[in-house]
């Protein structure tokens, strides 16, 4: 059952942009940010080798214990908005939903409200390499399979297609995109989405300084707006086969992407 509480939900892969674009919304005053509510749920039960195990427990001993019961997070996710707040903007990775105990969730959420970004392999390949240059990133880190696969269940549920962004096109035309968003949503556009504060004192961001992988929050927390990267650099050798196995999933979706 859909519940009357405005919950909008994007998902999106690693190194995507989605906290850029979650920053844009964190602008709005009635809005309430979500940022990875079911990362601990996920790392809890899904170690994988890319992260080191003593790294992974330093990263989940900075949650609470009210972030590991699921169903009390999708309480939050699904329900009553807390006072003053008009909606959520819900910052997912798609893996971290395909690994929970269940996605019934999915269906008291408006499917209309979800939508999904993405970004080319080589250009996400070579952004976790920068962030954490000691380990190789592969296949199932990097989620496109999953991501295709939560993008299919949605459009399923929905029997239309939700919308897909690539985020280059975003940060080209940041302002284009974001009031599409907000059109198709039915929130107010806001020029305060556009540009903010370098080094906030306040944020509803996951991962602040002082937090576990606060680096992979840096260029945003540094950022006073939308930059678009126009670097060219070669991937290397040995990531050449990784980033062939993820494009079938990056260009089915991109099938679906919306040119503005």
């Amino acid at each position: 059952m859909t519940t009357d509480n405005k919950h909008i939900v994007m998902w999106s892969i690693a190194r995507s942009r989605s906290t850029v674009i979650t920053r844009a919304f964190e602008q709005l005053p009635d809005c309430i940010v979500y940022d990875e509510p079911l990362s601990g749920v996920y790392w809890q039960t899904n170690r994988h080798s890319y992260y080191e195990q003593d790294v992974l427990a330093h990263f989940l001993s900075d949650y609470s214990n009210a972030e590991f019961d699921f169903n009390a997070i999708i309480a939050k996710l699904t329900g009553a908005l807390p006072p003053g707040r008009a909606f959520s903007f819900q910052k997912h990775m798609s893996y971290h939903c395909l690994g929970a105990p269940n996605r019934d969730w999915l269906k008291q959420v408006n499917l209309k409200h979800h939508f999904f970004i993405t970004r080319h392999p080589k250009a996400v390949m070579l952004s976790k390499l920068k962030c954490k240059p000691e380990s190789l990133p592969n296949p199932e880190t990097l989620g496109y399979e999953h991501h295709y696969t939560l993008f299919q269940e949605i459009q399923d549920r929905l029997g239309d297609l939700p919308p897909v962004i690539n985020t280059d096109r975003l940060v080209a035309k940041p302002e284009t995109y974001l009031r599409f968003l907000c059109e198709r949503f039915e929130i107010e556009f806001s020029g305060q989405m556009l540009a903010w504060d370098a080094q906030p004192q306040t944020t509803q961001l996951r991962w602040t300084p002082g937090t576990p992988w606060s680096r992979y929050y840096d260029n945003v927390l540094n950022s006073t707006g939308f930059v678009a990267n126009t670097s060219e650099q070669a991937l290397p050798a040995e990531l050449i086969p990784v980033m062939e196995e993820c494009l079938p999933f990056y260009e089915a979706m991109m099938r679906h992407a919306i040119e503005l």
